[in-house]
């Protein structure tokens, strides 16, 4: 996962299995003892985490009430991120206990609001040490270089762009890495998980074949990487890339991904609310690139400002946006009770702070970070965060905004909201509410 300094940091716990043996030979007195390397390794972390937020909501938007929002949500989370090294193996299980609070189910057609989210659980083997290993298991490969979306990553869920910082959710592999010295070369295969029980793999299929070429020398790296999707039989190239400027904090940074757009993902509507099942967007099989570039400032200790450009290759032209407001407006009428499925959080993953679906193809997004205000003191321990998500083909998007206290070291309180603007027929002012509150408290241990 990209590297991006939050206020709160996970706290690691070592713990060493091996034992030294009490009957080995004595050491000349000129010369240190000789360490035993440890056969084993445990690294444990993880947190708590409560999230409680406020949506008033719009009855006269366009996606009211297809889109129902609860005003009062919450969850309860509980995460262990467990890794235990050998000398050759590597296991690790990042795995989260989820409860819901409001809205209950975690699950699309249960009630059951408690489930098991599996962000990362996987096996590497060091075929050939520090320089050929395999993994099989869930795992979040790191191929791009932005922080706000990932084009080159189409394996993945994207992460939040609002919030990227807490997106972990990986996918399901098994990959090949070989390495050496500036050059790293990868092969894997992604499948489409078409049943799964508590989380994982019953059944899978097709998906995504794919590599990547890196080269890393110092202050510049770059990738080549492609796709060869085993459903459609289209293969897709694209490359990532960043430098350092010179001698300065700033640093430049891109990727891009050549493709067959792909169908947008709305979601159907619950069965039995309306005769008709889909939104009806539309597809124009073209080919297109999704790409974002960027650049990012480093100001130590954590502070950063970041600012991209996005093209989104699967968003849609006015004319088909207009087209879908207007199927929208069709289904409010004829089908008054028809509700959108709800996701399922055991694949999809903790929910986001905004779920966004990008419909339209042009973007900016400009975010900062400071977690700390002092270097002792109370403004020590007090950071923020914003974001500014606008889009660029109706002037429509998103801002938040974030303060977090860290108390006793372990334990963090966010306080935050979120704002949507734009006209009432804009990607941004369909959204049936005006923004969130939230405030969340999250145990480190």
């Amino acid at each position: 996962m990209k590297s991006l300094a939050i206020a709160a940091m996970f706290v690691s716990t070592s713990v060493n299995l091996a034992r030294a043996d009490e009957s080995a030979a004595e050491v000349p007195d000129n010369q240190p003892p000789a360490v035993e390397k440890p056969d084993r390794e445990i690294t444990m972390r993880g947190y708590f985490l409560s999230r409680f937020q406020y949506v008033p909501t719009r009855h006269d938007a366009v996606l009211y009430p297809l889109l129902d929002v609860e005003k009062f949500q919450g969850f309860l989370e509980g995460n262990l991120d467990l890794t235990i090294k050998s000398e050759r193996y590597t296991f690790r299980s990042d795995t989260s206990a989820l409860y819901r609070v409001s809205p209950a189910g975690c699950r699309a057609g249960s009630d059951v609001p408690a489930c098991l989210v599996i962000n990362e659980l996987y096996l590497t083997y060091d075929v050939i040490p520090d320089k050929v290993s395999v993994l099989v298991g869930r795992h979040r490969p790191s191929w791009g270089a932005a922080l706000s979306l990932h084009p080159v990553e189409p394996m993945n869920p994207q992460p939040d762009p609002t919030d990227p910082s807490f997106q972990r959710l990986g996918a399901w592999t098994a990959m090949v890495e070989a390495s050496a010295e500036h050059h790293v070369a990868t092969v894997g295969w992604f499948p489409n998980v078409t049943n799964s029980i508590a989380g994982t793999p019953k059944g899978v299929s097709g998906g995504l074949v794919g590599g990547r070429y890196r080269w890393s020398p110092e202050h510049f790296d770059v990738s080549a990487i492609g796709f060869y999707d085993l459903d459609t039989q289209l293969p897709e190239a694209g490359t990532s890339g960043s430098m350092v400027v010179g001698e300065s904090n700033f640093e430049i940074h891109g990727e891009a991904l050549v493709h067959k757009r792909r169908e947008i993902k709305t979601g159907t509507l619950q069965k039995g609310t309306c005769p008709v099942r889909s939104l009806g967007i539309p597809l124009r099989e073209v080919w297109d690139y999704s790409g974002i570039f960027g650049t990012r400032w480093d100001g130590g200790g954590g502070t950063l400002v970041n600012f991209e450009y996005m093209h989104v290759g699967d968003g849609m032209v006015g004319s088909d946006f207009r087209a879908v407001l207007n199927t929208a407006d069709l289904l409010s009428q004829m089908c008054p009770d028809g509700r959108l499925e709800a996701n399922d959080v055991s694949q999809d993953g903790r929910p986001s702070q905004f779920s966004s679906t990008f419909l339209r193809r042009n973007y900016l997004i400009l975010s900062g970070f400071k977690p700390s205000f002092g270097e002792d003191g109370r403004l020590a321990k007090l950071g923020a965060s914003a974001t500014i998500l606008a889009g660029l083909d109706d002037t429509s998007g998103v801002a938040t905004a974030r303060l977090q206290y860290t108390l006793e070291d372990t334990t963090v309180v966010r306080l935050g909201g979120l704002a949507t603007f734009g006209g009432a027929r804009t990607q941004y002012g369909i959204l049936p509410f005006h923004g969130i509150i939230l405030v969340d408290v999250q145990t480190l241990f």
